[in-house]
This record gives C-alpha cells, sequence and structure tokens, in this order.
C-alpha cells in the first residue's frame, strides 16, 4: 500500500468518524415501539453492510494469497535449486567442509552441515500399543491413567445440592439485553 493510499484511507476513516459523532450529537432517541423497529430494521441493514464489506475484504485477501502463492512458487523453486546444488557439493567435499567431528560450517551467509534426525519411536496404532504396554506391565508401569474432573457430573452437584466445590465459583444466572434484527426485512435504505 503506498503513502497516499494509507493517508487516503486514515482520512476517509477520519471523516467517518467524524459523521459518527455527528449523528450522537443530535440527541435522537427512541420515543416508542415505532422507533424501536425502525431501529432494528436500520440495524439489519447495517449489518448487512458489515457483512458485504467483510466479503469484499475476503475476495481481495484470496487474490493476495493466490497472488502470493504463485510468487512463492517461483521462488521456492530457487530454493530448491541452490539447496540441491549446496548439499551436492558438500557430499563430495564433507571432509573438508567439517574436518574431524564437525558437522557444520559457518559462513558469511548462513551455515551449512548435518544433524542427526529420527530415532525413538513413532506411534502408529494407539490400541495396539496399549494393548502391549497393559501386557507387559499389568501392575500398570507403562500404562497411564488420567484424572480429571467429571464437570457435568460435578455441575448436576452443584444444581441439585447448591453445594460449591472448592476450585470452582458460582456463575450466577442473569438477563442479559439483546437486539436481533430480522435479516430478511433488511433492505437497501440506507437514508436513515
Amino acid at each position: 500500500m503506498s503513502a497516499d493510499e494509507t493517508a487516503s484511507g486514515a482520512a476517509e476513516l477520519e471523516a467517518y468518524l467524524d459523521e459518527e459523532r455527528e449523528e450522537a450529537q443530535t440527541g435522537w432517541r427512541v420515543e416508542n415501539l415505532i422507533d424501536a423497529d425502525w431501529c432494528l430494521k436500520r440495524i439489519a441493514n447495517l449489518q448487512r453492510e458489515i457483512a458485504e464489506n467483510e466479503a469484499i475484504e475476503a475476495a481481495h485477501i484470496q487474490r493476495l494469497k493466490l497472488r502470493t502463492l504463485a510468487l512463492n512458487e517461483r521462488v521456492a523453486r530457487g530454493v530448491r535449486f541452490f539447496t540441491g546444488a549446496i548439499q551436492a557439493y558438500a557430499e563430495q567435499h564433507r571432509p573438508e567442509l567439517c574436518p574431524g567431528k564437525k558437522k557444520s560450517r559457518a559462513l558469511a551467509h548462513g551455515s551449512i552441515g548435518w544433524r542427526k534426525v529420527g530415532g525413538g519411536l513413532t506411534v502408529t496404532d494407539q490400541a495396539k500399543l496399549l494393548e502391549w504396554a497393559k501386557a507387559k506391565s499389568p501392575e500398570g508401569g507403562l500404562v497411564r491413567v488420567k484424572e480429571e474432573p467429571a464437570l457435568a457430573l460435578i455441575k448436576t452437584v452443584f444444581e441439585t445440592t447448591g453445594e460449591v466445590p472448592d476450585g470452582t465459583e458460582p456463575n450466577p444466572e442473569r438477563d442479559e439485553f439483546q437486539v436481533k434484527p430480522l435479516k430478511e426485512y433488511a433492505d437497501a435504505d440506507r437514508t436513515h
């Protein structure tokens, strides 16, 4: 994004915020159910506009991601080429590149070397491994049992007895105000 585009975007945002501040200072308020219903319609329109803006943003982001993928694939081919070239050289010249027990060589722009990878075990079948561990160690030395509170049952105890278990605190029920405009009544009326 250029400096002009950034400045333009900042100016546009500031103008919008000024407009919002001006609207907030008019002192308009809901006086009756007709006004409240009109507000619900207005909220639905504004929410639709937000969704449209987010859809536009998502489309731009998707195009940018695809462009970035294409650019990065081209660059990744270069990375693979140069990595392969260095590896071929390093494999042929390992004794002079890393004399003695050294495993790597630092150069001005990075390092070339080898490191140990792998070893250990990779679990491929959890059920078979558990079966093996139970058979090898019937006393449980190779089998771990995970203990954790049974929250669903604890909540039932709280609801039936009122007892607040240690390590918990009650979350009191309360009425929370909500506004639910019907989206199907949102229209393109942007004059209000």
